[in-house]
């Protein structure tokens, strides 16, 4: 059995493997707390606002239980892939038992800071937890239902941040999200099939019953059907009727997707979606742009 060093510089090198397994770089999809606020135009309201980035926090906090579990599992296999291999525990820089106790300690204090932020917010915590974890253990080896769980975690994340301020969304923009979720969800599978290749499989058995072919149509309807349902949101929606302008954001988001959906054919990328978003510099200028209108727009 290995030691953990007792040794100061030691464990401070613990603390930063821990911290670099939470991937605090997916955190990102967590502001997905804040688009009710923003859609609601209550980002104006201080009380409202803190309460909300300390939402994303308790989200934070669990999501990041989850990968420490999901990397603890997946360990062994995680050691033949070639990017995932580099992951602190895939590596072994990271002792299990560190691992192990970083996980109950932030499961513990995301999900303390979620229930006494809300208790229905808490209850939301608490189906993400469940459904992420069956998805670790059981359905991220079912084809179609892996992306359509991960996606299903994109919904509750806009979700509970509704419920966090006590204030309804637009169904539109929900299902806007959901479609959303799963073409960058396709996106990652199809980069995932090209670049392990033969190896595909034994990383992740679903993979076996993808090909590049279908994941091409996949990511073509779903990508149609997200930008047609945020086009009715910004067009039609109730949210729309008290903010006309919100259309404007609409060729913004447009562009941002269709350059997502290049990047991920010319390039094949995709399997990282917080770090391409981050990184190419369209993308990001789009999303920029976009919060920069939606946020004049709903507070004009």
């Amino acid at each position: 059995m290995s030691r953990v060093d007792t040794h100061p510089l030691s464990r401070l090198g613990q603390v930063g493997y821990l911290i670099q397994a939470m991937r605090p770089h997916q955190w990102v999809k967590n502001t997905l707390v804040f688009a009710a606020l923003l859609f609601t135009a209550q980002f104006t309201q201080p009380e409202l606002l803190l309460k909300t980035v300390l939402g994303f926090f308790a989200l934070s906090m669990i999501a990041s239980s989850i990968y420490l579990f999901n990397d603890l599992r997946d360990r062994e296999r995680d050691r033949y892939h070639p990017t995932k291999s580099q992951r602190p525990i895939a590596s072994g820089r990271l002792a299990v038992p560190v691992a192990w106790a970083g996980m109950v300690v932030l499961l513990v204090g995301g999900f303390s800071l979620a229930f006494w932020l809300a208790v229905p917010f808490g209850v939301i915590m608490a189906v993400y937890a469940l459904q992420s974890t069956l998805y670790t253990l059981y359905l991220k080896h079912i084809p179609l239902l892996d992306v359509a769980i991960i996606a299903l975690g994109f919904l509750l994340r806009a979700i509970s941040g509704a419920v966090l301020i006590s204030v309804s969304i637009s169904p539109w923009l929900v299902i806007c999200t959901f479609f959303l979720a799963l073409f960058l969800g396709f996106a990652k599978r199809r980069h995932e099939l090209i670049a392990l290749g033969e190896g595909a499989v034994s990383h992740r058995s679903a993979l076996g019953d993808y090909s590049a072919n279908l994941l091409e149509h996949l990511l073509a309807i779903c990508l149609g059907l997200a930008l047609q349902s945020y086009a009715i949101y910004v067009i039609l929606s109730e949210t729309a009727k008290n903010h006309p302008q919100l259309w404007y954001t609409l060729p913004v988001v447009s562009y941002g997707l269709l350059r997502y959906f290049y990047v991920v054919h010319r390039y094949d990328a995709g399997g990282s979606p917080e770090k391409l978003l981050l990184s190419d510099r369209h993308i990001l200028l789009s999303l920029i742009v976009w919060a920069g209108i939606a946020i004049v727009v709903m507070g004009a």
